[in-house]
């Protein structure tokens, strides 16, 4: 589905039919992890969705975003959306006044700590890809805030920013800088289900390594993680909250409100192939949306 630059195509790690899931944990039901997350006494308000949303303000996506293509001849993708299409949604959230929010903020508003009376929403851009260079200056124009999740192992790479690159970013105030794992190894390859040793000792090594080698590039501590591919389950989940993580998201299209517990927070894909209608529905519900793309003749 995905047709990329030499370049990137070599150094992606993204399985090439990757779509993201309505539930997106591997080999651990919802009812079991929501059993976990009671035990270690962090589940709040996620128990009952209605509890959460009432009183609240109404809830909000975390969209993610992967390459903003500015070269037009590359056609449009799941992960791939083209720079002018970029700036019309940032335009949009612009000027229909949506605050954006870096994690420490997105901690607080969650927490109940801090109050927005503005509609809300966050922006993550996964990979640390070099087309970063083309999101910031956008961002700079309307005023936006947002994070980068980093794949550690991939930096410098043909593809992806190098080091200087991202501690630029992060020492921006407007911008934050999360883990998205050592190598994005996805949960196809069963390193997330948790049955064999070699493979938590792998899941540990992307986790915690990452974070460490990140958070000692950039000299502060990362707090946030995104699940490669948005899945994970709960021996990871467990391991990661061990790690120091006390954000974790993943990618299952849905909504977030205030009272919503730290370490499942909802984030919904945006399609490069879809155009302004769907992106502003998905602001509205949170729902993941993909649309067709036209047979060449």
């Amino acid at each position: 589905m995905r047709i990329l630059p030499t370049s990137l195509a070599a150094a992606s790690t993204h399985p090439s039919n990757f779509t993201p899931t309505p539930f997106a944990r591997t080999n651990t039901s919802k009812s079991a992890l929501m059993g976990w997350l009671v035990a270690l006494g962090v589940l709040t308000a996620v128990m009952s969705p209605a509890r959460a949303q009432a009183g609240s303000p109404a809830g909000f996506p975390v969209l993610v975003f992967h390459d903003v293509q500015p070269d037009e001849e590359i056609p449009a993708a799941l992960t791939i959306i083209h720079l002018p299409m970029f700036k019309q949604q940032m335009r949009y959230l612009h000027d229909q006044g949506y605050q954006t929010l870096t994690l420490n903020e997105l901690d607080e508003y969650l927490s109940g700590k801090k109050i927005i009376t503005k509609k809300v929403v966050v922006l993550q851009f996964d990979d640390g890809l070099k087309s970063v260079a083309d999101v910031l200056p956008v961002l700079t124009e309307n005023n936006l805030k947002a994070d980068f999740g980093i794949i550690s192992d991939n930096v410098g790479g043909p593809a992806y920013l190098k080091w200087a690159d991202i501690i630029k970013i992060s020492d921006n105030p407007r911008y934050e800088v999360l883990s998205h794992s050592r190598t994005h190894a996805c949960s196809s390859s069963g390193l997330y289900d948790g049955k064999r040793d070699q493979r938590s000792e792998k899941v540990e090594s992307e986790i915690a390594d990452s974070r460490q080698v990140i958070s000692e590039k950039i000299g502060k501590s990362v707090k946030g993680l995104v699940w490669p591919c948005g899945n994970f389950n709960e021996t990871a989940a467990k391991f990661a909250v061990r790690s120091g993580y006390t954000m974790l998201f993943l990618t299952d299209g849905k909504l977030n409100y205030v009272g919503k517990d730290h370490r499942d927070i909802h984030r919904t894909f945006v399609s490069g192939n879809c155009g302004m209608k769907e992106f502003i529905q998905t602001l509205s519900d949170g729902k993941f949306r993909d649309c067709p793309v036209p047979k060449a003749h």
